[in-house]
This record gives C-alpha cells, structure tokens and sequence, in this order.
C-alpha cells in the first residue's frame, strides 16, 4: 500500500505502545503476554519498539507535514516491570509531543515502590493506571493476581505522592462475589484519593484458562441481573462522590478524564506500535485504516531495509484490517454509544454518506429517554450503556443513504 495516510496540514494523534512482560499470567488475561523473558529479550525487544516507533513517527511527518501527539499510553503486559528503559522512546517522541500531552503508564501495584515512581515522573510520565483488580483476598486469589489486599493500598498511596493523575483498575462479577464486598472495594478506591475509576465486568475471553474453566463447567458465571445490579450500584455510588460516568468502564473527577480513552471512543486515529498493538489512521478512504501487530513477541523485529512506509517495511509483521462502511458503522456504533459523548451523527454521514432515520421501536425508545437526539448527536441512557450490543444491532439497521 504506497499511501496511506492522506495529505493534512496536521495531524492530532495518541500513541499506543505495547509492552508484553509480565512476572506472571493473570487468569483472565487475553492480552499478548509472556512470562517467559530475560533481560536479552526485553531489551532487545524495547530497541526494536524504538526503530519502529521512529519509522512511523517519520513517515506520518512525510505524509501529514506536521504531527503532534497529544496522549501517550504505554500498555501490556506490565510495562512497570521496565524503570529506566524508556528513555530512548521519550527521546523519539519528545519532537511531537503536544504541550499538554496526557502520557500514561499502566503499573502493577508490585512495582510501584517510590523509587521507581520517582523514575517514571522524571522520565515525563503525567499519569499512571494502576491494575489493582479488587482488594478482596478471594477474588486476588481467583484471579491469580500477584499482590496482597495490603500491598494494593500502600502502593495507591505511593502513587499519589507522585502523580495527582492517577487511575485504578477493578474487576467486578467474579464468581461469590456479594454486592457487599463489591461496595467495599468502591469504597476503600474512593478513600485512597484516586481521581479515575476504570471498573471491568469480568469475561471469561476463550484461550484464557478461566475461559477454558467455564467452557469446561468449572466456574459458573454470574447471571446477567446480578452483574447488572453490580454494574448500577457502582454507578450510584460513585455518582454520590462527584465521580463523572465518561464510560460503561470508566468514571471520572472532574478535569481528570482519560484522554487516550476518548480518541478509540470517539473513532479519533492513534498510532500502535509493538506485539499485539493494534493502531487506526487516516488513509485514502474517509473510514480510515486500522492494523494490529503479530501477538508473537519474538517475531516483533527489526527489519532489513526501509522503504520509509511502515505499511510496507513492516508488512510481515502487521495485518492491514479489511473493512467497509458497514464495519466501520458497526465500530463506531459499538464504542460511541456507551459514552457520555454519544454518537456524532454528522461524522458519520461524513465518513459513509449514511442518514440516521429511526424507525418505530426506536422512535419509541426516545418516547421513553432510552435515547436522545441533540442536534447532531445521539445519546444512550448510562443504564443502558451495560447493554450496548444489543443497542448497537438496532441502530445499525436506521442509517440509510438519503435518496
């Protein structure tokens, strides 16, 4: 593919980079990962996501004329499992950084001593994530985290010693999991001072050895109203503490909205580099262009020569994803939908030449406030946001192109 990206006076975009180490397997976990590494391989596999993240970061200067990344995400994996190792990525990014650039890592509480938060804040992290997934010993233990109830609170209040931009992560709808517990979990993240709640519904993705479990009648899955009424409390909950719902996921104090999130939100292009990345840019048609990355962390290398096309020099090593408008309605529908944003209906009819025109049950559903339409943006209900699959296959069939 010769050219991609389109010619732009500039390009506002995030960044995406995959780190798949980990000191051990969650679970749960269908993320590309490995617990299998030495410092050979991490380094060698940090220099190569250097040369690509430079190559893409050259070529989208060609392409655009001016480039400015306004979020950084450093994922996986564990990326705290790496201190001083990133300081040649911030070199390369460095000339592209936006002034208020939003620049995360994601951290096991196992790593967040104050020495090495105190190397993540020079080195120009804002903001960090950090996996806690409950403070229940049970729930820890099914889930096969790495940490203690205890290690979890002190490595909170590390983190805000450093970072006033912090997030923590929980997981809800474990097996014998009561609604209890899941209050006391929202409670103690609440005291810690955390200004960023991203709350995950637990799924039992195939593969995973909880997947297999379930498949195999070893775990029993919680029934749908009782995730729901899990899902409702915490939206009650934090309601009563000033937390904004950005999200089906995520909750936020005012001012401290995770900026990354909003740009795979809002259909808005990032750039993916590393194992298991995956990426999304402007390209010749208006829908864009998404690509992931090889899972596989040993392949993820260098390349011999160079075209100066990423597309093209890294072609072994990425997958171009085929879609059409219907795909891309689909994508969008799926994401915009369950946030506070809604779903830019001009965007769309930008990008697809497709009309939203309701018909009778939907027509209906904003009778009752299940929807709203505001202009040129649609609105789904917060609680209906747990249910968005099922919102999604209803609208998708109420684009229609205008006769």
């Amino acid at each position: 593919m010769s050219k991609q990206i389109q010619e732009h006076n500039s390009l506002e975009l995030g960044v995406y980079l995959h780190i798949p180490f980990c000191s051990s397997i969650c679970h749960y976990c269908d993320f590309a990962k490995t617990a299998h590494w030495d410092d050979e391989l991490k380094n060698r596999y940090l220099n190569t996501l250097n040369t690509h993240l430079k190559s893409w970061l050259h070529y989208l200067k060609q392409e655009a004329g001016q480039v400015s990344i306004i979020t950084v995400n450093i994922g996986g994996g564990t990326p705290s499992l790496i201190t001083h190792g990133y300081e040649g990525i911030f070199s390369s990014l460095a000339p592209y950084l936006s002034p208020d650039c939003e620049v995360s890592l994601e951290a096991n509480p196992n790593d967040c001593s104050l020495e090495n938060l105190k190397i993540w804040k020079n080195c120009g992290f804002n903001r960090i994530s950090v996996g806690v997934q409950t403070f229940q010993e049970k729930g820890l233990s099914f889930l096969k985290r790495d940490h203690s109830r205890s290690k979890a609170i002190k490595s909170m209040e590390a983190c805000g010693a450093y970072f006033e931009n912090t997030n923590l992560d929980l997981i809800y709808s474990w097996p014998s999991q009561s609604l209890g517990e899941w209050l006391e979990d929202l409670e103690l993240a609440q005291k810690l001072n955390c200004k960023h709640f991203s709350l995950y519904n637990l799924t039992y993705a195939q593969g995973t050895p909880i997947g297999r479990a379930r498949q195999r009648g070893k775990i029993i899955e919680p029934r749908d109203e009782s995730q729901e009424q899990l899902y409702y409390s915490a939206m009650e909950y934090l309601a009563k503490y000033g937390f904004e719902h950005e999200e089906v996921s995520n909750w936020s104090k005012k001012g401290f909205s995770c900026k990354h999130n909003w740009l795979y939100w809002q259909g808005k292009p990032y750039l993916g580099v590393g194992a298991g990345a995956h990426g999304f840019l402007p390209g010749k048609s208006p829908i864009g262009v998404r690509y992931h990355y090889t899972r596989r962390e040993r392949s993820f290398r260098q390349v011999d020569a160079s075209t100066g096309n990423p597309f093209e020099d890294f072609a072994p090593l990425i997958e171009i994803e085929q879609r059409d408008e219907e795909a891309y309605l689909l994508e969008l529908l799926g994401s915009s939908l369950r946030s506070s944003r809604g779903l830019d209906l001009q965007d769309i009819k930008t990008r697809t030449g497709k009309s939203f025109c309701p018909n009778a049950e939907l027509e209906l559903a904003m009778e009752n406030k299940l929807l709203t339409l505001d202009k040129d943006r649609l609105y789904l209900h917060p609680k209906e946001w747990f249910r968005e699959v099922h919102w999604c296959l209803k609208l998708s069939e109420c684009f229609e192109y205008e006769s």
